[in-house]
């Protein structure tokens, strides 16, 4: 099997790059400067680390490493055939240099290497929504100052990555990602109120003491850091099929059980704004 990394991507002027877009976004004015759609294929054959590519979508990452390294491959190979073809035909400049030996290096635009660049930054927020069809991703990067890397990820595996700032526009974004119905935002939160270590937590599965949970159309998982050395926050909130919500928070050995109202998850995502902003005027 062909590995991807005979394939090297040239990201040695990530930093530039990076550079240049903050800078394009800055004067641009406007709310979202989108940088690349790329599949988890490219993502895993520009990085050659699957644990750097990840999260996937539901085909790519259910394959076995040897067919995931086939179709990193396969997408190289496309992205060389079509840069060498737009090339001749005056449309592209070639995306992917071959030597001799049939090694390439692939030249990405700057929007591509900036979004490569700033992926490698800590995640300080992550949604990952889990649905009959499959998983979707939300995910924040900061970037510098009040410019953030934002990262969505379809169950199919394809990923936009956008420079945003965290202002009422992604705030709508954000919410937009827990896939309420309409009218979830006029419900009471359900009266819920339990608490289990992990044992009793796994020992009441498919029993009563978890009724409040049998309604549950999907489930999110809400993973956020408000400082960059602290421990990530972590809560589970299911939305139930009427829309209404029962949060399940992670900690110390425990997960604690309550209801919840759309009011409350804007809120969390206020709170945590603030405590990020605090943050960054610190440092």
């Amino acid at each position: 099997m062909t590995q991807p990394a005979d394939t090297t991507t040239d990201l040695a002027d990530g930093a530039e790059a990076v550079r240049l877009v903050v800078d394009d976004y800055r004067t641009s004015g406007d709310a979202v400067l989108n940088l690349a759609m790329l599949a988890d294929e490219e993502l895993y054959a520009y990085t050659r680390d699957l644990q750097e590519a990840a999260p996937f979508g539901i085909w790519f990452g259910r394959l076995p490493e040897s067919e995931q390294q086939a179709a990193a491959l396969g997408a190289m190979r496309a992205r060389a055939v079509r840069g060498e073809v737009g090339a001749d035909l005056g449309l592209v400049e070639v995306p992917m240099e071959i030597d001799d030996e049939g090694n390439g290096t692939v030249s990405l635009e700057t929007p591509v290497v900036a979004a490569l660049t700033l992926r490698r930054n800590a995640i300080h927020l992550s949604v990952r929504l889990i649905g009959a069809d499959g998983e979707t991703w939300y995910i924040l990067r900061p970037v510098e100052d009040d410019i953030w890397l934002r990262e969505t990820m379809t169950p199919q595996g394809f990923h936009l990555l956008a420079l945003v700032r965290l202002d009422v526009r992604e705030r709508e974004v954000y919410l937009g990602r827990y896939q309420l119905p309409d009218g979830a935002g006029d419900l009471a939160a359900p009266e819920v109120s339990a608490s289990f270590t992990e044992q009793e937590l796994s020992d009441a599965a498919g029993t009563s003491a978890l009724s409040f949970l049998t309604d549950t159309h999907h489930l999110v998982n809400v993973s956020r850091l408000t400082r960059a050395d602290g421990e990530p926050e972590v809560r589970m909130v299911n939305v139930l099929h009427d829309g209404s919500l029962v949060t399940g928070d992670v900690g110390g050995g425990r997960v604690s059980y309550s209801g919840a109202t759309v009011a409350d998850i804007e809120s969390d995502w206020d709170d945590w704004v603030a405590t990020v902003a605090q943050s960054d005027d610190a440092s």
